[in-house]
C-alpha cells in the first residue's frame, strides 16, 4: 500500500521548531521521518503564495495556478454540478483595524449561526441582484454564482488569514466591479442586528467576504491515487470529478491513497502552538497505524512545503538521522 499524506500546518517558524519539537509527543512521526528521504522543497513567493494549495492544484486539479476549487466544493457538498454559472467560495470574514493596514481574520473559531447566516445573505443578495450575482449557501460553506466568469486571480482564505487586505487591481474590469459590490454590502452590514447582537456577544462582527477559488465544474484528469480521504469538500469534489473515491477520511485507508490530514492547520494559522502540539499529537496516534506502508509524507507551513518518501526498508538506512527540530522548521 503506497499512500501520500499530507500535513497543513506542520511546518512552524524556525526560531521556534526546536522548542516546539522537544514538547512534541510524535513517536511516529520520528520514526518515519528519521531515515526518510527529502524529495521536495517549497519556499512562498508572490507566485506561489501558499505553497500547499500550490501543491494540492497542481496534484489534485491537475493545473499549476489557481485551483478552481468553489464549484468542486458545491458539487461535493450538494450533490449538483454546476457547468454553466461560475461558482466562487465566498467566505465571511473580520476585517480588522491593523496599524498600517487592514487584517483579513478567518471567522473560524466564532462561526454564524444558520439563522445569522441567512440574514446576512438575503441583505446582500439585494444587491447582488443587479451585479447579476448571487450568495448561497450549503451548511457553513458560502458560495457566490455569477452570470459571468469574472478574472480574478485571489490566494484562497488560509493565505490571506492574519495578512493586510490587499487594495483591487485598478487595472481590472472585474475586480473593480467586485470591490464596488463588496464596498455596499459592507455598507449594508454595517449596522445590521446580527453584528449588533454578534459584538454585544463580544464576537468578532462579519464585515467582509474573501472571494476565491472561482470556475466551473469540469471532468478532471485522473489522479494518481484510487482514494482521497479529506475533510474538506473541493478535494472530495475533485476526487469525484476525477473518477477516485471520496470519503471525510474517518476511515483507514486500505488501498492507496491520498490523505489530507489538516488537523494542526488552524492552530499553525492562529500561531496557537498550544493547540499545535495537541494537534499534532492526535495526528501522530493515527500516524502509528500507518508505518508499515510506503509513505510520501507532506509537510506545510505558512510559507514552506517538505516533502519526505519513507519505506519500510529505510529503517536500516541508519547514515540517516533526522531530528524532528530538522524536519518541522520552516
Amino acid at each position: 500500500m503506497r499512500l501520500t499524506l499530507m500535513l497543513p500546518g506542520a511546518l512552524t517558524p524556525t526560531p521556534l521548531a526546536t522548542e516546539l519539537a522537544g514538547a512534541l509527543q510524535a513517536p511516529a512521526l520520528g520514526r518515519i521521518v528519521a531515515r526518510g528521504a527529502l524529495t521536495g522543497d517549497w519556499s512562498a513567493s508572490d507566485e506561489v503564495p501558499a505553497p500547499d494549495d500550490h501543491w494540492l492544484a497542481r496534484e489534485v486539479f491537475g493545473t499549476h495556478g489557481r485551483a478552481p476549487t468553489a464549484p468542486y466544493a458545491w458539487a461535493a457538498l450538494t450533490g449538483r454540478r454546476e457547468t454553466s454559472q461560475e461558482v466562487w467560495r465566498a467566505d465571511p470574514i473580520h476585517i480588522a483595524l491593523g496599524r498600517e493596514s487592514l487584517i483579513v481574520h478567518s471567522l473560524h473559531d466564532s462561526p454564524l449561526m444558520e439563522t445569522e447566516a441567512d440574514q446576512l445573505l438575503a441583505a446582500a443578495n439585494e444587491l447582488c441582484a443587479n451585479a447579476q450575482c448571487e450568495l448561497r449557501r450549503a451548511g457553513s460553506e458560502w458560495f457566490m454564482f455569477t452570470a459571468q466568469p469574472w478574472s480574478l486571480q485571489p490566494p484562497p482564505l488560509t493565505a490571506m488569514t492574519g495578512a493586510p487586505l490587499p487594495l483591487p487591481d485598478s487595472n481590472s474590469a472585474d475586480a473593480l466591479r467586485w470591490s464596488r459590490l463588496h464596498n455596499a454590502i459592507q455598507m449594508r452590514w454595517h449596522a445590521h442586528p446580527v453584528n449588533e447582537a454578534r459584538e454585544a456577544r463580544g464576537l468578532p462582527i462579519v464585515n467582509g467576504l474573501w472571494l476565491h477559488g472561482g470556475g466551473t465544474w469540469k471532468p478532471l484528469s485522473r489522479m494518481p491515487w484510487p482514494r482521497v480521504h479529506s475533510s474538506r469538500p473541493d478535494l472530495r469534489g475533485a476526487a469525484q470529478a476525477a473518477g477516485a473515491q471520496a470519503s471525510t477520511g474517518d476511515t483507514a485507508p486500505d488501498s492507496d491513497a491520498l490523505l489530507v490530514w489538516d488537523d494542526a492547520l488552524r492552530a499553525c494559522l492562529n500561531a496557537d502552538w498550544t493547540a499545535w502540539l495537541a494537534a499534532m499529537a492526535n495526528i501522530d496516534r493515527r500516524l502509528a497505524a500507518l508505518l508499515d506502508a510506503e509513505l510520501d509524507l507532506v509537510l506545510s507551513g505558512r510559507h514552506r512545503l517538505r516533502q519526505w518518501r519513507t519505506r519500510p526498508v529505510d529503517r536500516l538506512k541508519l547514515w540517516r538521522n533526522h531530528s524532528l527540530a530538522e524536519v518541522l522548521s520552516e
